[in-house]
């Protein structure tokens, strides 16, 4: 009777051993889900981590999606203003301007000057569509970065789910311990 008396104890020491555990790394969630939502930049009510992670990646993707179009766009827009610009260069004051059909005459520098903004614009568009594209890239980084948190939550998430059962196992064990005492 001693054993099983001593086994139950052992028994019942290590589940409340199990459920401190629980209890203090419970605590620790408040904090990591806090540099979770930082971490994505999600808003403050979002707990579910697979969900978040995959609106987060979803975003990226439309993010890049509509900047890539953007560049393309932009690209095109570039092609065009060089033709244009090499038409009028190629035509000389004496040429037709491709946009209106009339000589160029004494408006050809006016006409260069312009197509050289409108391409100086495009590159500086660019530039900034290529900056958001790095934007982007970083932002790729974010989820690996977070895969300790992230790791750590789901390991109390699981820890949490023994909770319960824990809890009937330590009840009934106190039940089988009292009768030891009786």
């Amino acid at each position: 009777m001693t054993r099983e008396r001593d086994n139950i104890l052992s028994r019942i020491d290590k589940i409340n051993n199990q459920l401190n555990t629980i209890k203090v790394s419970k605590k620790e969630l408040p904090v990591l889900y806090e540099k979770f939502r930082d971490g994505l930049s999600v808003p403050a009510d979002v707990n579910d981590i697979g969900n978040a992670v995959i609106v987060f990646q979803q975003s990226i993707e439309k993010r890049h999606t509509e900047i890539l179009k953007r560049l393309r766009a932009n690209e095109e827009n570039r092609s065009q203003i060089e033709k244009n610009r090499d038409v009028i260069k190629n035509a000389g004051p004496n040429g037709i301007c491709p946009l209106c059909w009339k000589q160029v005459g004494d408006h050809y520098d006016d006409i260069l000057k312009e197509y050289n903004y409108l391409l100086e614009e495009n590159q500086a568009a660019s530039e900034n569509l290529s900056l958001e594209l790095d934007v982007i890239l970083a932002d790729t980084h974010r989820v690996p970065a977070l895969k300790k948190i992230i790791d750590r939550i789901q390991e109390i998430q699981i820890l949490s789910g023994y909770q319960t059962p824990y809890e009937e196992e330590l009840k009934e064990l106190r039940e089988n311990l009292g009768s030891f005492i009786d």
